[in-house]
């Protein structure tokens, strides 16, 4: 059960590992093959921009956010009406019968072929209406400047819950409401199915704690990813882009007044140890998380002391605003208000006192592990714990997509929190 370095990601900002295909389209195709039914495939607006930067070469980063929104609405409406989907599913199923996984490399490559030929033509048609688009947009905010405010303006302090702030804010002024931006309909949060997002990625979301306790309940081992928020409202019809000059310092400190030192091999030995009975269990899926994360520690630690980081060097941001029907178009030109939400992305590790499980007296079993989702208060424990969690995320956690501040490279939750919130910006 021993993790090797292999099994490590790389938490520093200067990590250049890339796992992404160098051709999306190719890759879709695959993923068609090795499911049932193609309906059920979700292709994310940041996939469709990795689509339209490797296939097409277009540098979405710059690009204007209404020329961006042009071109996912094209690529999303082509793809559907690709000519050729009829004679691909035929030949799928044919694969299929014949027990097979995969398409002849041939075959794969004349269908991308196709599909791209099929998409660049749209995105030809396109591109010069897009562009008229932008330039009508810039000319009616030629002029308009952000200024900073004053220390003695009005500022507007707002107290909600996440799920509120998500649909706090309608997108353009609602006729319905006289024209306000805000939505003040009771919000109930809504349960949105999502794909199957792996262990690794749901222990690293924000408000997930993982405890392991030791003799007479006291904790050895506790990881929580503390993300620390910050909320503006913007207007994205504006072209000031948000400021990019907030780097986090990566350095790792901590807190505790104990003076007990103890390597971290040692306690990476002390859990192996304890957990052997249980190499079969699931559990060993979170034992397994356990270890990698603490070869991020110093080789030497305090015990009953806390560890904190940030994972990159910049923070995160997304964006959300409740959509309305019948907006007037004269708003719909002004305004796109849109809240934007900084995720600053902070891991903190806490070690207890290992001196009982070092004397040998260590009564750690399935039940020693526990799960806790903060902000639904359940947590999960025992021999099923792993499935439990799969199946609580999936189906009571929306998981949007972010972008990094600096770059503004997009990301899916699923991908960037797999890899510790941490990547190396292009």
């Amino acid at each position: 059960m021993a993790v090797s370095l292999e099994d490590i990601v790389d938490v520093s900002s200067d990590s250049d590992s890339d796992t992404s295909p160098d051709k999306p389209l190719i890759h879709l195709f695959k993923r068609l093959i090795e499911i049932e039914n193609k309906q059920h495939t979700v292709f994310k607006n940041s996939q469709i921009n990795e689509l339209l930067q490797k296939e097409f070469n277009m540098d979405v980063r710059n690009l204007h956010v209404l020329e961006i929104d042009i071109y996912l609405t094209v690529v999303k409406k082509f793809l559907k009406e690709w000519p050729e989907w009829d004679s691909f599913d035929k030949i799928v199923n044919e694969v299929r019968k014949k027990g097979q996984n995969s398409l002849d490399d041939a075959l794969l490559e004349k269908k991308y072929s196709s599909m791209k030929s099929f998409l660049k033509k749209a995105l030809d048609e396109a591109e010069p209406l897009a562009k008229i688009a932008v330039e009508k947009i810039k000319e009616k905010e030629k002029g308009a400047k952000g200024e900073e405010p004053k220390d003695d303006d009005p500022v507007l302090e707002i107290s909600a819950t996440k799920a509120q702030l998500k649909q706090l804010f309608f997108r353009y002024p609602n006729p319905k409401c006289s024209k306000s931006i805000f939505n003040i309909d009771n919000i109930v949060p809504s349960q949105i199915k999502v794909s199957n997002i792996p262990l690794r990625s749901i222990l690293n979301m924000s408000g997930v704690t993982i405890t392991i306790t030791g003799p007479a309940d006291a904790v050895l081992y506790k990881h929580e990813t503390n993300h620390e928020f910050e909320y503006v409202l913007c207007n994205k019809r504006l072209i000031a882009k948000p400021k990019k000059d907030l780097e986090l310092n990566q350095e790792i400190v901590y807190k505790g007044s104990s003076d007990a030192v103890i390597n971290v091999s040692k306690i990476i030995s002390l859990i192996n140890k304890a957990y052997t009975p249980y190499a079969l269990s699931e559990i060993m899926e979170i034992i397994n998380f356990v270890l990698i994360s603490l070869k991020f520690l110093p080789l030497k630690v305090f015990q009953e002391s806390t560890y904190k980081r940030h994972t990159n060097k910049y923070p995160y941001v997304r964006y959300y605003f409740k959509d309305i029907e019948n907006a007037f178009m004269e708003d719909i030109r002004k305004y796109d208000l849109q809240l934007q939400e900084m995720i600053i992305p902070v891991l903190e590790i806490y070690i207890g006192n290992f001196t009982n499980v070092m004397d040998g007296r260590n009564n750690l079993t399935e039940d020693s592990i526990m799960v806790t989702c903060r902000s639904c208060s359940i947590s999960f424990q025992g021999a099923s714990i792993v499935n439990e969690i799969k199946m609580h995320f999936n189906t009571q956690h929306e998981v949007p997509d972010v972008q990094c501040n600096n770059c503004e490279e997009a990301f899916t939750v699923e991908n960037i929190a797999g890899n510790w919130w941490c990547h190396q910006c292009k």
